[in-house]
């Protein structure tokens, strides 16, 4: 009898998950139209905030006024000049990060001795906020260009260490046994195994590695150098001039999208070459 009972169940089980449609998500086209849709009736709508009054045009800008300003700091060249600065304070500081925190997130990954030494030190500093050290750096080092290159590194180096050191730690133990059966060095397995494992968590340490460098440009002109894209920013704050402020602020929200489309597309290309 409980055999019966429990058969019954199982076919009745089975025929709702044959009637339970499949999870659906949405294609990327899709997604990218909808996206559009959202974007563009958000600025709809703050349009016609600040045309009927609702809100202060003056203080809040508009997507018009944006528009048009944009227009103008691009012919006069402001926007350019400020972008070059930024992009060579980027730069330098990634280029200093990226090969930082691959050479320490390895060398921790792969040296457990080391991993427990120093994870709790690197932990500390990643959770501090950076913006703190401003006034240490300055007295440190002065107001240039070496303190705002040393708070971009700050920003960005620790992602790309604690991803790096988590990719190389958790490689395949299995195929690792395997290649030490074989006689395979610690160095070859390092090369061979825990590197080629280790690309997904660099890309993904990279990404947020490049958010946060771009958080601390902004943070290092803004604060230090009032130079580039955030000293533009501080210097429209001071007058409150809202309608440049959301220049540069736009600014830098396209360069990060540009840079996570940029390091997709390098995903996709490890992935069919992985493939």
């Amino acid at each position: 009898m409980a055999t019966l009972i429990a058969s019954s169940v199982d076919r009745f089980q089975s025929r709702i998950r044959a009637k339970r449609k499949p999870e659906r998500f949405l294609s990327g086209p899709r997604r990218l139209t909808l996206g559009v849709i959202g974007i563009t009736a958000l600025l709809l709508l703050w349009e016609l905030l600040t045309v009927s009054k609702v809100v202060d045009p003056y203080l809040a800008s508009s997507p018009t006024r944006i528009l048009l300003r944009s227009v103008v700091v691009v012919q006069d060249g402001t926007l350019g000049k400020a972008a070059l600065s930024s992009a060579i304070l980027f730069l330098s500081g990634m280029l200093i990060s990226i090969g930082t925190g691959i050479v320490i997130g390895v060398f921790l990954g792969w040296f457990k001795s080391a991993m427990a030494l120093f994870d709790p030190l690197v932990s500390l500093l990643y959770a501090a906020p950076r913006i703190a050290f401003i006034p240490l750096l300055i007295v440190w080092i002065g107001a240039g260009i070496q303190t705002q290159i040393v708070m971009v590194v700050l920003n960005a180096v620790f992602p790309i260490i604690v991803s790096t050191m988590a990719g190389v730690a958790n490689y395949d133990r299995q195929l690792a046994s395997v290649s030490r059966s074989f006689g395979a060095s610690n160095f070859q397995l390092l090369r061979t195994i825990a590197l080629p494992g280790a690309v997904p968590f660099l890309l993904s340490g990279l990404r947020q590695g490049m958010m946060a460098g771009l958080l601390g440009t902004v943070v290092a002109e803004y604060f230090i150098g009032i130079t580039g894209i955030g000293g533009m920013i501080f210097n429209a704050g001071l007058v409150l001039d809202s309608t440049t402020a959301f220049v540069g602020a736009l600014s830098f929200s396209l360069a990060a999208i540009a840079l996570s489309g940029a390091l997709n597309l390098i995903n996709r290309h490890i992935e069919r070459w992985k493939a």
